[in-house]
C-alpha cells in the first residue's frame, strides 16, 4: 500500500513594472470575449476553456504560472482542449498521449511494454499506476500534476477543462521534476452561467461509462457551484480483468464585491474530489517460460541463449555440477507472473513452487512426518536453479558462457495453446489493485488597478492510497 499526503501553499505576486510578463497579462485584448456572450472577467492567475476555439488554445499558465500567451512562452508546450478530448474519446493519459507530439503509450493501448530491458520484466509499477506506462521525449513518464500541483491521482476528462503538456525539464519553474516534463490537468471551476450535461458511452467487452456535469449560478456574478460525477466500468479482452472507477467532484466560486471599484477584483475558489478505483488490471506480458530456455542450446551471440540441458534423470541434471528439477511456468507474485505455492502442513511454512511435485509422505523413525526441507532420499520438490529464481542468476552461478553479459534472460511464453494469455488473465480473480483519494484545493486571488497589482494564495492538500 502506498499512502501519500501532500499539503502545499503557493503565493504569487504580480506588480506593475517594465517586465514583459506584466505586459502580456495586462493587455486589454486578453479580457475580451465574443460579442454574443457575457463578458468573463479573469484574473492573471487563471485561464478558461471558454476562450479556446476548437482545438486551438492561445493562453496557458504552464510557462510562468501567470496567464501568458502561448506565442510568448519559450518552452515546448502543447495544449489539448476540451473539444479535442471529446472528439478523440480520450479520458486519461493512456488514451490521450497516443495523439500528442513526441509521446508514447505503453500497455494495452500502446505500442511497447514500458518495462525496461533487464533480464526479467516487472509489471508491478504499471499495474498499480498505469500512468507510469508512458514516455515523453523518448525518456520516461512525465510528472502528473493537477492545477500544477504534483499528484499521484490519475486525471480523468470528466472534470478537466484542458491538458497542458510541457515537454522537457522545468525545474526552474516547478522545482525538482521529470526530465520528460509535466502533464497538467486543469480542473473545472464553477462559472457564472447555468449549464449541464449528461454523457454515456459503451465500449468493447461490455465497458460502460457515464458522467454528469452541472453548473448553477446562485448569486449572479457572485456565487456559483459546480458538481461532477463519473462512473466507469471498464472491461478487457483478458478475463476476468476489469477496472471500476467512481469519482465525485465539486467546485464553488465566490467573488465578493468588497470594493466599489471595477478595477479591484476578489475571487475565492474551492474544489474537492473523492475517487475510488478497484481493479484487476490485465497483463501485457505473457507468463514466464522456464522450460524452453532450459533445453535451448547455449548461444553467446544473441539474447536467445539457453542452458543447453539434454536430459533430466530422477530430478538431477545429467552431467551438471548443480542439481535441479522440472522447471515449469514460473512465478513469484505480482512482479513475476502467476505464483504457485506449497504449505507444509507440519511446520505451516510457505514455500514457492516452480513446477514438478512435492513428496513429504515419508516418516521419521519416531513416526513423525518428514518436512519439505528435510534431506529425504529421493524426495522431489520444485526449486529449479537451487533456490535461484531466474535464468540469469543460475547462469552466473554455473559459470555458463556469456553469463556475465546478460545473455540469459527470463523468457515469455509465446505459444497460446499452452496457456491462452490473450483471453485469460493468469492471476484469475486472485489479484487486485486499488486507489482511493481525497483532494482539496482552496484558491484566493486579489487584483487591483486593472490587474497591474495582484496577490494569489493557493492551499492544496491530497491524501492518496
Amino acid at each position: 500500500m502506498k499512502q501519500q499526503v501532500r499539503s502545499t501553499l503557493v503565493m504569487l505576486l504580480a506588480a506593475a513594472s517594465p517586465w514583459p510578463l506584466v505586459a502580456q497579462t495586462a493587455a486589454p485584448a486578453s479580457n475580451e470575449a465574443p460579442a454574443d456572450s457575457d463578458i468573463i472577467q479573469l484574473s492573471p492567475f487563471e485561464v478558461s476553456s471558454t476562450r479556446d476555439t476548437g482545438y486551438q488554445a492561445t493562453e496557458t499558465l504552464a510557462g510562468t504560472r501567470i496567464r501568458t500567451n502561448l506565442a510568448d512562452v519559450a518552452s515546448s508546450i502543447s495544449v489539448v482542449t476540451k473539444e479535442f478530448l471529446q472528439d478523440v474519446g480520450a479520458t486519461d493519459s493512456g488514451t490521450l498521449l497516443q495523439y500528442t507530439t513526441n509521446a508514447e503509450v505503453a500497455g494495452t493501448r500502446g505500442t511497447y511494454a514500458g518495462l525496461g530491458n533487464g533480464t526479467g520484466v516487472d509489471e508491478t509499477s504499471t499495474l498499480r499506476n498505469p500512468s507510469l506506462g508512458s514516455r515523453v521525449r523518448g525518456l520516461t513518464y512525465a510528472d502528473n500534476t493537477r492545477d500544477f500541483f504534483v499528484t499521484d491521482i490519475p486525471w480523468d476528462s470528466y472534470n478537466v477543462d484542458r491538458i497542458d503538456i510541457q515537454r522537457g525539464p522545468n525545474s526552474i519553474l516547478f522545482g525538482l521534476g521529470s526530465p520528460a516534463g509535466i502533464i497538467n490537468a486543469s480542473l473545472h471551476n464553477a462559472e457564472f452561467r447555468n449549464f449541464g450535461s449528461v454523457e454515456a458511452r459503451t465500449g468493447s467487452y461490455g465497458t460502460f461509462r457515464s458522467s454528469i456535469d452541472l453548473n448553477q449560478v446562485l448569486i449572479p456574478n457572485v456565487l456559483a457551484i459546480r458538481l461532477d460525477g463519473m462512473w466507469n466500468d471498464q472491461k478487457y479482452k483478458q478475463d476476468p480483468a476489469y477496472q471500476d472507477d467512481k469519482r465525485f467532484f465539486g467546485a464553488v466560486r465566490f467573488d465578493p464585491q468588497l470594493f466599489n471599484r471595477s478595477d479591484f477584483h476578489t475571487s475565492i475558489k474551492a474544489k474537492y474530489e473523492h475517487g475510488e478505483i478497484d481493479a484487476n488490471r490485465p497483463r501485457i506480458v505473457p507468463p514466464n517460460d522456464s522450460i524452453t530456455p532450459w533445453f535451448r542450446p547455449v548461444d553467446t551471440t544473441s539474447l536467445d541463449g539457453g542452458m543447453g540441458k539434454l536430459a533430466i534423470n530422477n530430478g538431477y541434471e545429467v552431467g551438471a555440477a548443480l542439481s535441479s528439477v522440472n522447471p515449469w511456468l514460473s512465478g513469484g507474485g505480482i512482479d513475476q507472473q502467476q505464483p504457485a505455492w506449497f504449505i507444509d502442513g507440519v511446520t505451516n511454512s510457505l514455500y514457492r513452487i516452480y513446477g514438478g511435485y512435492v513428496n513429504t509422505g515419508a516418516r521419521n523413525a519416531d513416526g513423525s512426518v518428514r518436512g519439505v526441507n528435510d534431506s529425504l532420499v529421493g524426495q522431489r520438490y520444485s526449486q529449479p536453479f537451487f533456490g535461484l529464481n531466474s535464468l540469469s542468476s543460475y547462469a552466473g552461478i554455473a559459470g555458463l558462457p556469456g553469463s556475465t553479459f546478460g545473455q540469459y534472460r527470463t523468457a515469455s511464453l509465446t505459444d497460446p495453446t499452452v496457456f491462452d494469455f490473450y483471453n485469460q488473465l493468469i492471476d484469475g480473480p486472485t489479484k487486485k489493485e486499488f486507489e482511493n483519494w481525497n483532494a482539496y484545493n482552496i484558491d484566493f486571488s486579489q487584483t487591483a488597478f486593472d490587474n497591474r497589482l495582484g496577490v494569489h494564495l493557493v492551499y492544496d492538500r491530497q491524501k492518496y492510497e
